[in-house]
């Protein structure tokens, strides 16, 4: 875990804006604030020690911790990268303008909505009536996607509709893969195409999800627009735009994290979409129809 990370949870800790479910880990807050502050001291001399990290002795406590994030919405998380992640510090090039079109937006489609992050914010950041779509396959990521819908508003808004499904080109079953690990919706790289996620780790089958094509759900033929599409789904992408065919001539913007951005840019110029910002090479791309 980077440094950067760890003293910003250091610094939520003491500040109670991270709460642990089991109110044994602030036992271990002292420790983490001293290690955490060597950490430091260590980097800038460049010493080279074995050192455990932080975020292991503070986790190892409880799983499941509360965070408030800075603009004042509620997470449950769970390790340094969901906390990363709700914050907005994953993302701090690309976030900015997903929030910024979410706000611009009237109907919003989240795909790859993981823990809610953006969901979550929809309903209070969009204008007039919103209607918002929230997909997200992985059943644990789910289930704290409708947790932290609960959270955060009294009822989970009429506007918002949240599907335990992933999106492609075909409609039936597909396996998920993810990194090994106890729980791999911790990190978040969770997708139907097992060659991204090699790219990072070491992939393993996850379980089998339900898929379906964009265009054949009934909800999402009933708009009339779509505002804003945002296209999360770790190497996936491509799946879902064929199977969003049908659709594509009601979007107006798309934001899409792609391993293929050159075949992204080609089919969505097929339906009247240029490129407006592209971040790292490509790996980030918003286009827009007008």
């Amino acid at each position: 875990m980077n440094i950067r990370l760890v003293n910003y949870m250091a610094l939520k800790l003491l500040r109670k804006s991270l709460i642990p479910f089991n109110s044994r880990a602030y036992l271990m807050i002292p420790t983490m604030v001293l290690r955490s502050l060597s950490s430091v001291i260590l980097h800038e001399l460049n010493c080279d020690i074995e050192r455990r990290d932080v975020r292991d002795v503070v986790f190892a406590f409880s799983k499941y911790w509360i965070n408030i994030s800075h603009d004042g919405f509620v997470f449950i998380t769970r390790e340094g990268g969901d906390l990363s992640v709700t914050d907005l510090m994953h993302e701090p090039h690309v976030s900015p303008i997903i929030i910024d079109l979410i706000r611009r937006s009237r109907t919003f489609v989240d795909i790859g909505a993981h823990i809610g992050t953006y969901t979550v914010r929809a309903p209070k950041l969009m204008r007039g009536s919103p209607v918002i779509l929230a997909f997200e396959p992985y059943r644990s990521n789910f289930s704290l996607l409708k947790k932290n819908m609960e959270l955060n508003y009294t009822r989970i808004p009429c506007s918002v509709e949240i599907f335990n499904l992933a999106l492609g080109s075909y409609d039936g079953y597909v396996s998920l893969y993810g990194p090994q690990g106890p729980d791999p919706g911790f990190s978040g790289h969770l997708s139907t195409n097992p060659e991204f996620i090699k790219r990072a780790v070491d992939a393993r089958k996850i379980c089998d999800v339900k898929v379906a094509r964009l265009d054949g759900l009934p909800r999402v033929s009933q708009l009339e627009t779509i505002d804003f599409m945002k296209i999360d789904v770790e190497g996936a992408e491509l799946g879902i735009l064929e199977g969003a065919k049908g659709i594509l001539m009601r979007v107006k913007n798309v934001l899409v994290e792609t391993i293929y951005p050159d075949e992204v840019c080609s089919l969505l110029h097929e339906f009247g979409f240029n490129v407006c910002t592209s971040f790292h090479g490509g790996f980030y791309l918003h286009l827009s129809r007008r």
